[in-house]
């Protein structure tokens, strides 16, 4: 069960995630732009500094492997004409402000940049709400479609038209290379465009131009839940992963009472000084791993930085790969 369980977040995270890279994480305009004042959060990945790495053709191999996934895949490009390797060349999520109320609702935008046929792509999901696409002549016997209903409705609002889908709940635009898709409201918010230097661009300061960076900043449902974790004060967040000739990964955190920062950042430390004796660390050999970790503290902010050979990576490979197998 655990083991399946590994393999089905792996397959989500390759065949979801990485492959809806961007190419704009350094200017930052095609993932801040979108952002409403009162988001959550942004997550941006550069497919450049990604598809230089030895991830990607892994990744690659990965999600061609496991049949669910591939069967996803040749139904874009025989349904769409969209193949993720090659015609997507960008993904930024943003996260409404709500999305820790309503985990069960789609409380995102995802915007995605690249090669899109908007007429077969709106096809398919009409072909999708009635059942299918028609069977080809001669096919042999055949089942009553569903009863045929609407799958989009084009609206046009004050920033231009767009689709509504499922019932009015998710909306679909196109602007440009851009597909823009999530919560109806969150879409409607996202088109109005926003100051890409307002909110989260501080926040993701730190960390601008790693290959993958996560920018957030809480609100007061966020903090009560991070309460139970002794960072209630938490404001601010952003990660940052880089991946060339090694790895990079840093965290920046800041809190608005430093005491708290400071008594996280000790305890962190204090387990990093005795990490090696534990056995779980032992098991899966990650004592060299752990031994690459610096923890910085200043007045509120909390720094986690690990540099990490190509060697180090190999080895963070081989303690991976027999747990999603």
């Amino acid at each position: 069960m655990k083991r399946k369980l590994l393999r089905f977040l792996w397959v989500l995270f390759v065949a979801v995630v990485l492959p809806t890279v961007t190419r704009d994480a350094r200017a930052g305009g095609a993932a801040l732009e979108f952002a409403a004042p009162e988001a959550l959060g942004v997550v941006h990945i550069d497919a450049d500094e990604l598809r230089k790495t030895r991830l990607m053709g892994e990744i690659e191999k990965e999600i061609r492997g496991d049949s669910e996934a591939k069967k996803t895949l040749e139904k874009l490009k025989a349904e769409a004409g969209l193949n993720p390797f090659k015609d997507i060349s960008g993904v930024t999520v943003v996260f409404g402000a709500d999305v820790l109320k309503r985990p069960n609702t789609p409380e995102f935008v995802a915007i995605i940049e690249g090669k899109f046929d908007e007429a077969k792509l709106l096809k398919m999901l009409s072909d999708a709400d009635k059942g299918g696409p028609a069977p080809a002549p001669g096919s042999g016997p055949q089942t009553a479609p569903k009863v045929a209903t609407k799958a989009h409705e084009l609206k046009t609002g004050p920033n231009g038209p767009f689709y509504l889908l499922d019932k009015g709940r998710i909306a679909l635009a196109f602007r440009g290379k851009k597909l823009i898709f999530g919560a109806a409201k969150l879409v409607a918010r996202a088109l109005e465009k926003h100051n890409p230097k307002a909110a989260l661009a501080a926040v993701r300061a730190p960390v601008e131009g790693d290959m993958l960076w996560l920018a957030v900043k809480t609100n007061e449902d966020a903090r009560s839940r991070l309460s139970m974790v002794g960072s209630d004060t938490l404001q601010t967040l952003s990660l940052g992963l880089s991946v060339p000739a090694g790895g990079k990964l840093q965290l920046h955190a800041h809190y608005g009472d430093p005491a708290q920062a400071a008594e996280l950042g000790k305890a962190l430390q204090d387990w990093l000084s005795t990490a090696d004796k534990d056995a779980v660390v032992k098991q899966f050999g990650l004592t060299v791993l752990l031994s690459k970790v610096l923890v910085k503290v200043s007045q509120g902010d909390l720094d986690v930085h690990v540099e990490l050979t190509e060697k180090d990576l190999d080895g963070v490979r081989k303690i991976i790969t027999p747990m999603i197998h």
